[in-house]
């Protein structure tokens, strides 16, 4: 495949073929969406509507040859909100992790579903149990849930684990954390600001990571974003050669590119939240 339009166009099989096996997808902002959508952001069918959408958006890696997804359930930051959200919060949390439609859901997909952290919540430790007996036998694409209740809990859950097993490699230490060998992530899905933390990015599994961030809050990624993503990792990103002779060849012709004053992560409010600056305001701020 040699053209975005290879790409858009080729079978689900052949543009497997550019998918990492692991990817790390974090989006955010569903309350938002559910906003746009005219729906309380605080209503059951607020939680189950989410559900819904995650799933299928998760769909299309799988379709699209990813084995492993990563995903967050759970994060401090919203444990540590308030009013009927926060009070819903973990009901909706495990529902959605294990409840009787998501059981369906995995079933009719035949994907396997591992919950990582959130151990000393018995509602979610009682959802991975549930889920393990569950799990569908062979090699299915599996979508991992990460489940981070307290500031600090991914890095003790690592250290735990590396002490545990006396692990010496990252792959040794993955192994003692997830319990099995997973190929580390080369593709990093995220939403809204350019920054991450520990608990928004499980950083033992980071390989060299290309990252994205959509800006449309919620899970909106359908398949021919996807695919253009998949094109641009595989293809477009990959720059790096043995020789770099020749790489300087035509630089003087693309002055103008280089010289652009435009950064990435600049941005500006809407309301309450941040949103990416457009080049021209970046350039008229310059000058």
């Amino acid at each position: 495949m040699q053209s975005i339009n290879d790409v858009l166009t080729a079978p689900a099989a052949q543009v497997a073929e550019l998918a990492p096996a692991t990817v790390l997808y974090t989006p955010g902002g569903t309350r938002r969406r559910a906003a746009l959508a005219g729906m309380g952001t605080s209503t059951e069918e607020y939680a189950q509507w989410s559900r819904r959408q995650a799933v299928k958006s998760v769909a299309h890696f799988f379709a699209l040859g990813v084995r492993h997804v990563f995903t967050n359930a759970l994060c401090p930051s919203q444990l540590a909100e308030v009013g009927r959200y926060r009070d819903r919060l973990l009901d909706w949390t495990v529902e959605g992790l294990a409840g009787a439609e998501a059981l369906a859901d995995y079933a009719r997909l035949g994907w396997r579903i591992k919950i990582v952290g959130g151990g000393d919540i018995p509602a979610i430790r009682e959802a991975a149990v549930r889920l393990d007996v569950l799990a569908p036998k062979g090699d299915a694409p599996t979508l991992w849930w990460c489940v981070t209740d307290t500031q600090g809990g991914y890095w003790t859950m690592l250290l735990d684990a590396v002490h545990r097993s006396g692990a010496r490699t990252q792959h040794e230490a993955i192994r003692a954390l997830y319990g099995e060998d997973v190929p580390p992530a080369s593709l990093w899905l995220g939403f809204g600001k350019p920054s991450f933390s520990a608990d928004m990015l499980p950083l033992l599994l980071t390989d060299a990571v290309q990252c994205y961030w959509d800006q449309r809050p919620g899970y909106v990624l359908d398949e021919a974003m996807l695919r253009r993503i998949l094109y641009d990792y595989a293809c477009l990103r990959r720059t790096w050669t043995e020789d770099k002779s020749s790489r300087y060849r035509d630089v003087q012709d693309q002055q103008e590119e280089w010289d652009r004053p435009q950064v990435l992560g600049l941005g500006r409010r809407i309301g309450g939240f941040w949103y990416p600056m457009a080049e021209q305001d970046q350039v008229g701020d310059a000058e």
